[in-house]
């Protein structure tokens, strides 16, 4: 996954950039110096260290949906999408 933190220079991150880049901050795939701007930023935005909160708590539920999948066929193929829209708005 392409990562706009990785390109930018040393500024803090605007929380718009930090909301772009939080799949690639998920999966570890942030610069050194990127995920330190993303750290700073999380500590000194509380929206955007809520946001951060809501998206793990996301990404923990469809993993476990998926995880689950088998044992519930009637799971929407869309699930990841609307709790990811679903905080979206409750931030």
């Amino acid at each position: 996954m392409h990562s706009v933190l990785n390109e930018m220079p040393q500024i803090d991150v605007i929380c718009r950039q930090f909301i772009g880049n939080l799949s690639a901050w998920h999966d570890g795939e942030l610069s050194e110096a990127a995920e330190r701007r993303f750290h700073n930023h999380r500590t000194s935005c509380h929206l955007c260290a809520g946001y951060a909160r809501a998206f793990l708590a996301a990404m923990a539920f469809v993993k476990i949906e998926v995880a689950s999948a088998e044992a519930r066929p009637d799971l929407p193929e869309d699930t990841a999408q609307m709790i990811l829209a679903g905080c979206r708005q409750a931030n």
